[in-house]
């Protein structure tokens, strides 16, 4: 009888080897497992897996487990557990070291819907996406420079679950001096999806300018869902209240898009320090909508006729000589026009009204002028500005700021446990934020916490010409 159960190892291994498609696990007799697509050769397997093929020798195979069989193993798995964040970080990662992949992007997605943005699982659930840069890219394209590893990411996000969008943003977080490629393709990739994926890289990279990207990219992305995305991120969120001040000089941009898309940010950042501001804007509209006559325009459709006038006689001796006088006679319509945007300024009131009443919960109503007693009559927090990241840092154009650093220190450091209060003085020259009890500070369009001026988005206050190269930056 030990005969027939000594011939049927290698008949098992046979039938094992001729199913050859279908096998996903190969254990080695030396402790090795490798997963992958598997083919037969003439002496043994040949394995594709993520790093490229390799092949073994029959009788170096101990075991050999198929696809069915390892998604069995881990339905058994699923079945005793709950269906928590945890619990399905963890079947993704027992997914992974099966070679399930298709099931590892399924457990991850359920992972991301129950998970809180902070906490511990959180922070593990982002380390376990960073690590899976083999599932993301292939092999041909994991070579080569940054740039190009850069685009081929993005490119990837294009199409992929929502899983698989956080994996890329996070392997792309991961890459070492790759956030100048990153920020291009976070303007000119063509996919909003793409592009979303690329500034959520640069949010989880926390890089000095990212946050001042992020708020450039809620005005300027011409995806409203992007717009209203990037918003949201983590980083924007946590300085929500200098982005409201680093915005603010696009409330009186000539651009009517600039303006009702800043007014939009604001929404979008959900920061109530945006409120007196929107208010003291669009005081300043009305007031450049009252004015009127400040653009004309002309044109001139004319035609123009030469004609004999008149004829000087010429007497000379005995001659007598005509010499004609020669005339022009104009005909045509000269228009003289001059443009009042009655309709252009009803449009950023009415996207003002808009970002009020998502900030605060309650319509300020169609009367402007009652937009003052309005916001008096609300209990709005006072807003302090982080300081640290992004938009913060000492002032280059007010001594305050050289000797802060030549301290060593920020002007953030030196107003510390002052409450912040950001104010606009109605012209839309200045946005400020001034400390309670001190004096203001005149500034050209800039912020206390190292806010832009109106150039910088590409816009002007009112008597300014707007600055070329807005564009896609």
């Amino acid at each position: 009888m030990a005969q027939p159960r000594f011939l049927a190892v290698p008949v098992l291994l046979a039938v094992t080897l001729g199913a050859s498609l279908a096998a996903q696990e190969v254990r080695l007799t030396d402790g090795r497992v490798l997963y992958g697509t598997t083919t037969k050769i003439a002496d043994g397997l040949r394995i594709t897996t993520q790093d490229g093929p390799v092949v073994v020798d029959a009788t170096e195979i101990a075991r050999v487990r198929t696809k069915s069989a390892l998604r069995a193993e881990l339905k058994r798995l699923a079945a005793g557990r709950q269906q928590s964040a945890f619990a399905q970080l963890e079947l993704a990662r027992h997914a992974r070291r099966l070679g399930l992949t298709t099931d590892m992007w399924r457990h991850l997605d359920a992972c991301l819907e129950t998970c809180r943005e902070d906490g511990a699982t959180r922070r593990r659930l982002d380390r376990f996406l960073g690590s899976l840069e083999h599932e993301v890219l292939p092999p041909k394209e994991r070579d080569g420079s940054t740039a190009k590893k850069v685009r081929n990411l993005v490119r990837r996000s294009g199409l992929a679950k929502r899983s698989k969008q956080h994996a890329i943003a996070h392997v792309l977080a991961n890459l070492d001096g790759a956030n100048a490629d990153i920020r291009k393709q976070a303007r000119r990739a063509g996919s909003p999806q793409c592009r979303m994926t690329a500034l959520r890289a640069l949010d989880i990279r926390n890089e000095p300018g990212n946050a001042k990207f992020l708020f450039r990219t809620a005005i300027l992305d011409s995806s409203r869902d992007v717009r209203a995305q990037v918003a949201r991120l983590p980083l924007a969120q946590a300085y929500a209240a200098d982005g409201v001040q680093y915005l603010a000089p696009g409330l009186h941009a000539r651009d009517n898009k600039i303006a009702t898309r800043t007014a939009e940010a604001f929404a979008n950042l959900g920061n109530v320090s945006a409120v007196p501001i929107l208010v003291n804007a669009s005081r300043a509209v009305r007031k450049a909508s009252g004015s009127g006559g400040s653009t004309r325009g002309y044109m001139a459709v004319i035609n123009q006729q030469a004609y004999i006038r008149d004829f000087d006689v010429e007497v000379a001796q005995a001659a007598f000589i005509a010499d004609p006088k020669i005339d022009v006679l104009q005909s045509g319509v000269v228009l003289d026009v001059t443009v009042h945007a009655v309709n252009t300024v009803r449009y950023r009131l009415k996207s003002f009204r808009g970002a009020l009443e998502r900030l605060t919960g309650s319509d300020p109503g169609k009367v402007t002028t009652e937009w003052n007693s309005w916001m008096a009559s609300l209990s709005l927090p006072a807003e302090q500005p982080r300081g640290k990241q992004g938009p913060t840092g000492p002032k280059a154009s007010t001594a305050k700021g050289r000797a802060a650093r030549a301290a060593g220190k920020s002007d953030s450091d030196s107003d510390a446990g002052k409450v912040w209060v950001g104010r606009h003085d109605g012209s839309g020259t200045a946005v400020v934020g001034t400390p309670v009890g001190t004096t203001p500070m005149p500034t050209s369009g800039q912020s206390p916490s190292g806010g832009i001026n109106t150039g910088s988005l590409g816009v002007s206050s009112p008597g300014q010409p707007a600055l070329p190269g807005m564009g896609r930056r």
